[in-house]
């Protein structure tokens, strides 16, 4: 979803997978089409109007999530939810909230997102949604500097855990109970530096 200029997944595409790519309009990506790329028109949100129930292995999204308006987002879960097959994974990457904002609002210092980002998450929000969505198992992408917690959280080997997901929440609700603006900074900084917030990278099992 939202494949712009089709670089994830033309990459996908030569590693030899049938993809669908989606835009808002289907000739913004037309261009880009392979013989494994399929291009489409879609909302992003009211995905079962565009494709059939339980057609998907795999969703891809990145940095999209936090387009959509906050009214649509639940609808967005259940549609990725509806079109995906059985043990079906929702792949998803957005910025999150407390090391914001991520969008042009950054430039005018303000605190939120008020521009093209129309809601950045948390991880704690993020659960909720896709749990909404009856997504059985949430768990947090462990990349680049999380290499030692990935040693520590995913003995088996798997690159996604929600053990680590579970961690990554409390850390989010003790900060939020930091009672000064300053050392709420502080903590967000802190937390950055160790990998705890570079951004949200999750995978969600149906």
């Amino acid at each position: 979803m939202g494949s712009g200029k089709a670089g994830l997944i033309s990459f996908i595409a030569r590693h030899g997978y049938s993809c669908i790519a989606t835009e808002i309009t289907k000739e913004r990506g037309e261009k880009y089409s392979t013989s494994n790329i399929t291009w489409k028109s879609s909302d992003g949100v009211h995905l079962g109007k565009y494709e059939q129930h339980e057609s998907c292995d795999v969703v891809i999204s990145d940095q999209v999530i936090e387009h959509i308006h906050p009214d649509d987002t639940q609808d967005h879960f259940c549609g990725v939810y509806d079109i995906l097959k059985p043990r079906g994974r929702y792949i998803f990457r957005v910025p999150h909230r407390f090391t914001g904002p991520h969008d042009v609002s950054r430039v005018f210092n303000c605190e939120m997102a008020l521009g093209v980002h129309l809601r950045e998450l948390t991880f704690e929000e993020i659960r909720t949604l896709a749990k909404a969505a009856r997504f059985t198992e949430v768990g947090v992408v462990l990349i680049g500097s999380r290499r030692k917690i990935r040693r520590l959280f995913s003995r088996d080997g798997n690159v996604s855990t929600s053990k680590y997901l579970d961690i990554a929440i409390l850390i989010e609700r003790i900060i939020r109970y930091v009672p000064s603006a300053k050392l709420q900074r502080l903590a967000i900084r802190t937390a950055t530096y160790l990998g705890l917030f570079p951004g949200i990278f999750v995978v969600a099992r149906k």
